[in-house]
């Protein structure tokens, strides 16, 4: 996506949030190095709600509109409070055109999204998908739900 566009803000989460969108940009470009600020993405526990709300808080105003589409990358197996996760995604939903999902799990047999995380989050969810290829990006280019009323 961020070779097709400029118009992309990238952030990781985890325990915290970081945005990388630079480090994106250059690997779409083709520069190849380890992402050194990115050992923590996948540092173990995640903290979707608290991560959301630092994102909303910082970043919400100059980022976020009536035209915007969030995109979320996670299996929603948080180890927040469900609260918090479940407010910052109300405001995300409200301050957006969409939330898109993506939840690698969605694929795996017998899998449902009962996680107090993903039962928090699925309500503000305009679409909720699994993207493992670059055939299933495409698809989700075609199926992406906008609210039309901001």
């Amino acid at each position: 996506m961020a070779s097709a566009t400029m118009r992309i803000e990238v952030f990781t989460f985890s325990t915290g949030l970081q945005r990388v969108t630079d480090e994106v940009r250059r690997a779409a470009a083709g520069e190849t190095r380890r992402l050194e600020r990115l050992h923590h993405a996948w540092a173990g526990g995640t903290c979707i709600g608290e991560c959301l709300h630092d994102f909303l808080r910082q970043f919400g105003d100059r980022m976020l509109g009536r035209d915007t589409v969030v995109m979320i990358t996670s299996d929603g197996l948080d180890v927040g409070a469900p609260d918090m996760l479940r407010d910052s995604m109300r405001e995300l939903h409200h301050r957006s055109a969409g939330v898109v999902w993506l939840n690698p799990l969605l694929e795996t047999a017998g899998y449902e999204p009962t996680a107090s995380g993903m039962r928090a989050a699925r309500p503000y969810v305009t679409t909720f998908t699994s993207v493992n290829d670059a055939s299933g990006l495409a698809r989700l280019a075609r199926t992406v739900r906008i609210r039309r009323e901001c």
